[in-house]
């Protein structure tokens, strides 16, 4: 007797917005206030999303690096120097952004209530760390001393970071967002942040939370492209498109995707409110 045809088990649906062809040029809190704007329509309809974008030359700072004592000086000499700044939402920080660093934020809904995240985390790091196993790098989990915005979740290749992790939580979705260095010089950034500490305190006691950065612990994936010493078959991730690319796969693997439009884009009036209320409450903190 002929068994009866067992039903196809369907993937669950995700939302992609990805801008990451081109990098936005204007204010740093736009493609926050966007996932805001995102992170609603996932808590009502239950699809999860993922925004993946870009900013061309910008440093995003938090909370409390707004706070050190010389810290509207050192905004504007990274201001004079042609950077985009903003205090973002989400726990962190200070990060460098360029066209060389991909943001990757995934958005899920939340029951109410829920208040331990750490597998949200660990579903970013997973995902990332299938990304780059086909160039034969061994992503390794934990905090990187002397890294900027070091944290548990610190994404790093023979000792050095080249992701880091923050989120940010509504009362029923979560983002989780991380930065990944894929093209460029990680010590060149480090050496950014670092100056930013150092015109920031102003030779005032560090009161333990400014990160003694060491640039020399930061990297990209394309620099661990060039130094790895992993087999002839690998492919190593060396450029953003690469990564994006690996990205899709490992979510199609998952989930059915959706390849959505951005919008709002970020010229909608709704985003801009909702970075002017972010840089209102953040920035002048």
């Amino acid at each position: 007797m002929t068994k009866p045809a067992q039903p196809v088990k369907r993937k669950p649906p995700l939302r992609l917005y990805d801008r990451s062809a081109q990098c936005v040029a204007d204010d740093v809190l736009l493609p926050f206030a966007f996932e805001e704007c995102i992170m609603r329509e996932v808590a009502e309809s239950g699809v999860p999303a993922v925004h993946l974008w870009r900013h061309g030359r910008a440093v995003v700072l938090g909370l409390r690096d707004r706070k050190l004592p010389q810290a509207v000086e050192a905004i504007r000499w990274l201001e004079g120097e042609g950077f985009r700044v903003g205090v973002r939402h989400s726990g962190g920080a200070a990060v460098p952004l360029d066209s060389g660093v991909l943001n990757v934020t995934l958005m899920m809904p939340k029951p109410p209530g829920q208040l331990d995240f750490h597998d949200d985390f660990v579903q970013m790091s997973d995902w990332i760390a299938d990304v780059l196993r086909p160039g034969g790098l061994r992503v390794e989990v934990g905090e990187i001393r002397g890294s900027y915005c070091p944290g548990n979740f610190d994404l790093s290749i023979d000792g050095k970071k080249f992701c880091g992790i923050a989120q940010r939580r509504q009362v029923r979705a979560i983002a989780v967002q991380a930065f990944v260095n894929v093209e460029g010089s990680g010590e060149a950034r480090g050496e950014r942040i670092r100056e930013y500490y150092r015109r920031a305190l102003a030779g005032a006691a560090n009161s333990g939370y400014a990160p003694d950065v060491r640039p020399d612990r930061v990297t990209s994936l394309a620099e661990c492209a060039a130094s790895s010493a992993a087999g002839a078959h690998s492919e190593p991730v060396r450029t953003v498109a690469q990564f994006v690319s690996r990205w899709k796969q490992v979510l199609r693997q998952r989930f059915e995707v959706i390849e959505t439009e951005c919008r709002p884009d970020l010229e909608h009036p709704d985003v801009r409110e909702k970075a002017r209320q972010i840089r209102a409450r953040y920035d002048r903190s």
